[in-house]
């Protein structure tokens, strides 16, 4: 009888088990860590402007998004090595999961040999910051190594971390970054406050990301964790076999998920005015945040359903996606109604009047991020058990159709235009092909859970719109 009832009631079989602890605690880590970025980012800039002045600070920011670009150089080895520790020790199998540990920080090392020594030559033959259109930053090659070398050498640092997330300890993982990233974006506030120039800051920022990043992180590691060993090993001639199959299809969804974020401004920029390109990216930051708030969720569920898959398989997974999906729509709903209420005041206070709040293009934004609602925990199962094939296929499909909406849409609608075609590209292409491809993995029928999803969108996000418009109403007046 006590069975029967937990089959019938696997919501609280969950809460049981700590699945809604985790996951609570996880999203909650999250929002602080976005919430303290947003601060220290809000802090910097006016900061770095006093100090170095427009011009100094262009340059800074131009090489600082360089020295970023080089995290595409992981080619999606952590999305594969991560998977499959998490796996493994998810099945209990130890030291599997040690050798994929030690054997993938190995292969991280000779990949990274070879990276250095091409990126040594192409900077000695090169003067890539006149390239990159730097030119009154004094000493800017070396502020640009020291900025990709912070980059770089942390590459093999997320496969540390995920011992965390497979130790169910995700919130543990996301402190760390948190941590790491309070430390770089202080070192530039801090150096700039103290008068320092951009080469004195970049030195701080690069000894500040390896002492915090490496030292602080193993320390952690070790301590809380001291049967895992993170000792590069060499890996074999079929590890790396096996690496070089799977990698790339996770290099795909990093490399497409920065082309779709850029590939709109490029052609607002080709095909209308500058207006319309600062209309459709400052309102694609504001209901953004739908996006971002979900997929936060959506990636501690994920891990969940996850560790569920390797120990149990497709049946308790398929009881807890049917869970987290409407909660996940929820979420976006929520989100996108309080978007519509207060985005018109906020925008006005955040842009001092700049830009004018466009109802129509923030619609169009928040309509397709509320109908992404299904996909955001398909897209993150699909990611954390292995499934990098479908979701490559989706990311290359969407940005096809993006492409080609965008060049019919734009010419006669400008940034509205271009919401358009990526909200069709994303809810119509991609998401289609990920909701299918979860429910094939999980071997369950997918159409009860999308209605229960889309139910719970609409109803909660119905509510905070009349709520938040109330309150909006009742402050003015």
């Amino acid at each position: 009888m006590i069975a029967t009832i937990r089959k019938r009631l696997p919501l609280a079989d969950f809460v049981r088990n700590g699945v809604a602890r985790r996951l609570v605690l996880g999203l909650g880590i999250q929002g602080l860590t976005f919430v303290v970025q947003m601060l220290l980012q809000f802090l910097s800039v006016p900061i770095c402007l006093s100090a170095w002045g427009a011009v100094v600070y262009s340059d800074w920011l131009v090489l600082m998004a360089a020295g970023g670009l080089l995290t595409i150089a992981d080619f999606g080895m952590h999305g594969h090595l991560s998977n499959s520790l998490r796996m493994a020790w998810a099945r209990g199998e130890h030291d599997a999961g040690q050798r994929i540990l030690q054997a993938g920080l190995g292969a991280y090392v000779l990949s990274l040999s070879v990276l250095l020594a091409v990126l040594a030559g192409g900077m000695a033959l090169l003067d890539l910051p006149s390239l990159l259109g730097v030119e009154r930053l004094e000493h800017a090659q070396a502020v640009l190594v020291l900025l990709g070398l912070s980059t770089l050498l942390l590459l093999p640092r997320e496969l540390t971390l995920s011992v965390y997330a497979a130790r169910g300890q995700f919130s543990r993982q996301v402190a760390d970054f948190l941590v790491l990233a309070s430390a770089q974006q202080g070192t530039v506030i801090g150096g700039a406050l103290a008068g320092g120039n951009p080469v004195q800051v970049a030195m701080g920022y690069c000894a500040v990301s390896l002492l915090v990043g490496w030292g602080g992180s193993l320390w952690s590691l070790r301590r809380r964790h001291p049967d895992a060993a993170f000792t590069p090993c060499h890996p074999t001639v079929a590890e790396l076999r096996q690496l070089a199959v799977k990698s790339p299809f996770y290099a795909i969804q990093q490399g497409g998920g920065v082309l779709l974020v850029q590939l709109p401004i490029i052609l607002l920029g080709r095909l209308s005015s500058p207006e319309a390109v600062v209309a459709f990216s400052t309102m694609r930051t504001l209901t953004g945040l739908i996006r971002q708030i979900a997929n936060q969720f959506a990636t501690v569920a994920g891990l969940e359903m996850a560790q569920l898959y390797a120990r149990s398989g497709a049946g308790n997974t398929a009881q807890l996606y049917r869970i987290v999906a409407p909660v996940t729509g929820a979420i976006a709903g929520a989100m996108g109604g309080v978007t519509l209420a207060i985005g018109p005041w906020f925008l006005g206070l955040w842009t001092q009047g700049a830009v004018v709040f466009d109802m129509a293009l923030a619609v169009a934004f928040v309509a397709a991020a509320v109908l992404m609602a299904p996909a955001y925990c398909s897209f993150a199962l699909l990611r954390l058990i292995g499934r990098p094939q479908p979701l490559a296929v989706a990311v290359l499909a969407q940005a096809a159709s993006m492409i080609l909406l965008a060049l019919i849409l734009v010419p006669g609608q400008d940034a509205l235009g271009a919401a358009i075609a990526v909200g069709l590209a994303e809810a119509m292409v991609a998401a289609p092909i990920t909701i299918r491809a979860a429910a094939k993995s999980l071997t369950y029928p997918i159409l009860p859970v999308m209605v229960r999803t889309y139910a719970a969108t609409l109803a909660v996000g119905g509510a905070c719109l009349a709520a938040a418009t109330g309150i909006r109403a009742l402050t003015i007046g």
